[in-house]
Parts: structure tokens; C-alpha cells; sequence
């Protein structure tokens, strides 16, 4: 039998399996012992009968046996009908790589035109693809949301980080200016507090002199006037308390100086650390809404959108184009090939004599693999065939079963 010969019938499945009855009915026929003794060698029958007969006791286990078979036979028949189409899917392959051969020289300019054009923009395509990323999509995403507002909340964010740098610099200089007065004023009140014991023991000092230059002159007998020592000691205390009075005053009038600026101070600084919060606040909520740390920041991630953006527009019109030329070469495939759209993908090859060769090699390949398989599973029914029969003439008292059953199978 012909690799080919199986499938006389187009491939009819239900024909292909009733070949197993058509095989039966020379066993079925009402033939003399004479005929059958002169088509089959006795003894080797003989042989096969017993052979057959001490394998299976009873009908059920031949029942069971031939069922058996016949689920292979079925699976068998699937197999290679599944391997005729593969085998005639790749014959129309092979063939039409012959037509691509053969092409005339003005339709093989024009595909190989259209090649080139594919690949370029393919190349093109890859590149845009292969875009190594900076933007993450949910970055990418947040900014789309606040595309046409962006330039402007970038300006905004530097200016409010401008104005709290400013702000916060005031506040630091107040700060300094709080500290210093707070300083003076401490310095200030320790010297009053000075001033006041001084002014306390400038009596005391002076008639303690008094009393020590009496003392003086009355334990020695000092005979003379002590006016002058008197009038020495009552200038020196005299002068020390105009110096106390005089510090006073001028430290009295810097000590109220001080606590009025520290009150402007103070008034100042909270007014501006109003101000620092209210701009704080901002510039927070604008990092929060862009997850940014800063303006420059959000101006780096601004520029990376538009890079992203650009790149992926230009895929998505290389993506249009590649589509656009590979229909119009599978358009101009179609007037003469059986399987045009397989060639999208390895367009190369149209162009490319060495690649279109090897493809070809494959595909051969391929098909004598498949048509090898072919011939085991027609050899593989044959055998079953031939089986069965064997077994109808071994057990001749289940003649109509086995016929009966192989038809219920086939039904």
C-alpha cells in the first residue's frame, strides 16, 4: 500500500474506519472448507487458531481484547489523519517557496522593497521599545493627570520653596535678634541688681569712714583738724553714688529699650512663622500630590514625561506602520501564495536566498518525518486489521459478535 494510498477517499474518516468490515466479510462468506484450505497453509492456521484460542478462555475476554484494538485502530486513524493535514499544510509551504523563487523580477523588486521598509521600521520600533525608562508608569500616570497644569505647578513650587527659603531666613535672623535681647536684658538686670547693693552700702561705706577717722584720731591723739579726711571720704562716697545713679539711669533706659525691641521682635516672628507654616503647607502639599522632594525634582520628572510620551508615540506610529506595510505585502503575497501571513513574521527570508533555503530544508525535514509516521500507523491499522480477522476465523462461533461489535464501534 501507497503512503498516499490510505487516503484514496479524501481523508473520510468514517470510510477509513469501515475499512475494518470491509476486511471481514471474506471471513463472514459462506466458503467451502475446500477454498479456504486452498488460499491458507492448514498448519500454519492450524497454529494460529490455538495460539489464539489458549489466550482467551470465554468472549469476554475477547470482547474486551478486540475493543482494545479497535480504540487503537480509532486513535491511529486520528494520528495520521492529523499528520496528512500537517504533511499537505507543509507541501503548500514548500510550494509556495518555490513560487518566491520563481518570482518575476518586477514583483520580487517590489516585495523586496516593501522588506526593507518592514525592516527599518521594525528596527525603529525596537528602539522606541527598548527606551531604557526613568519614568515609572505610575509616575507617568500622576503626570498625566496634571499634563496641562504641570509648567505651571513647577513655577509654583519653585517660587513658594524660593519664598520659604526667604521666610526662613528672616525667621533665623529674628531668632538671632530674639536671643541677643533676651541676652541683653539678662545682662542688664544683673547689673541693676549690682547697682542697687551699691547704692545700699554707699551710706554705710561713708559713715563707716566717718567713724574710722574719729576712731583714728582719739586712739592716737591726734591734735590737728581731720576736716580734709572727712571731706575725702565724703567725695569718694559722694562720687560712687552719682556713678550708681548715673549706671542706673542709662541701664533703666537700655533694659526698657531692649524689652520694647524684643516685643517688636516677637510680634514680627510670629507674624512671620504664620507665614513660614502657610508656605510650608503648600510646598508639602505639592510634594505629596507629585511624590517629589523638591521643585528641581519635579522639573527632572516633567522632562523624563515628555521623553517617555515622545518615545511611545513614536512606537505606537512604528507599530501603525509596521502593520500598514505588512498587509500590503501580504496583499501582494496573496496573488500568489497559498499561506502569505506565515512570512509577517520572518519577512527576512523574502529577501534573503541562504535563509529562504534553510526554511525550505526544515520544512522538507519535517514533512519526511511526518510521512514516516504515516506509513507506521497504516502499517500499525493493517496489522489489527489482519488481527481481527485471524481471530474471526480462530473463533468462528463468535463470528456475527465480532462483526456486530466492530459495527457498534463504528457507529
Amino acid at each position: 500500500m501507497g503512503i498516499f494510498d490510505f487516503f484514496k477517499r479524501n481523508g473520510d474518516k468514517e470510510k477509513i474506519k469501515k475499512d475494518l468490515i470491509e476486511v471481514l466479510p471474506e471471513v463472514f462468506e459462506e466458503e467451502t472448507e475446500e477454498k479456504v484450505v486452498e488460499e491458507i497453509d492448514l498448519s500454519d492456521e492450524n497454529s494460529k487458531k490455538k495460539w489464539y484460542r489458549s489466550r482467551f478462555e470465554n468472549w469476554g475476554q475477547l470482547e474486551h481484547y478486540i475493543l482494545g484494538q479497535c480504540e487503537n485502530v480509532h486513535e491511529t486513524i486520528d494520528s495520521v489523519e492529523n499528520c496528512k493535514n500537517e504533511y499537505d499544510d507543509l507541501t503548500a509551504k514548500i510550494k509556495d517557496i518555490q513560487i518566491i523563487e520563481k518570482m518575476p523580477p518586477d514583483d520580487k523588486k517590489e516585495i523586496t522593497e516593501l522588506v526593507q521598509e518592514i525592516m527599518q521600521v521594525s528596527d525603529d520600533r525596537n528602539k522606541y521599545h527598548q527606551y531604557s525608562k526613568k519614568l515609572s508608569d505610575a509616575s507617568f500616570d500622576r503626570i498625566r493627570l496634571y499634563e496641562d497644569d504641570f509648567p505651571k505647578a513647577i513655577k509654583r513650587l519653585m517660587s513658594s520653596e524660593t519664598y520659604q527659603s526667604t521666610i526662613k531666613k528672616d525667621m533665623d535672623r529674628l531668632e538671632g535678634e530674639k536671643g541677643l535681647l533676651l541676652t541683653k536684658i539678662e545682662d542688664y538686670g544683673n547689673e541693676l541688681k549690682i547697682l542697687k547693693y551699691l547704692a545700699i552700702s554707699v551710706p554705710i561705706v561713708l559713715f563707716a569712714s566717718f567713724g574710722l577717722i574719729f576712731f583714728i584720731k582719739e586712739t592716737f591723739h591726734i591734735r590737728s583738724e581731720l576736716t580734709l579726711a572727712y571731706f575725702i571720704a565724703a567725695f569718694i562716697c559722694v562720687g560712687i553714688g552719682a556713678f550708681v545713679f548715673l549706671r542706673g539711669q542709662i541701664d533703666t533706659a537700655n533694659l526698657k529699650r531692649c524689652n520694647e525691641n524684643l516685643n517688636y521682635v516677637i510680634i514680627a516672628l510670629n507674624h512671620i512663622k504664620v507665614k513660614y507654616v502657610n508656605e510650608t503647607n503648600a510646598v508639602d502639599y505639592a510634594y505629596k500630590k507629585f511624590a517629589v522632594h523638591s521643585s528641581h525634582e519635579l522639573e527632572y520628572l516633567w522632562n523624563e514625561y515628555n521623553n517617555t510620551r515622545e518615545q511611545k508615540e513614536q512606537f505606537i506610529r512604528s507599530t501603525d506602520d509596521l502593520e500598514f506595510f505588512n498587509k500590503t505585502l501580504n496583499q501582494k503575497l496573496s496573488k500568489y501564495l497559498k499561506y502569505p501571513g506565515i512570512w509577517e513574521s520572518q519577512s527576512m527570508a523574502l529577501i534573503d536566498s541562504t535563509l529562504l533555503l534553510s526554511i525550505k530544508e526544515l520544512l522538507d525535514e519535517r514533512r519526511k518525518k511526518l510521512k514516516a509516521q504515516m506509513s507506521m500507523g497504516i502499517d500499525e491499522m493493517n496489522k489489527t486489521k489482519n488481527e481481527i480477522r485471524d481471530l474471526a476465523k480462530a473463533f468462528p462461533e463468535y463470528r456475527l459478535k465480532i462483526l456486530e461489535l466492530i459495527k457498534a464501534i463504528d457507529t
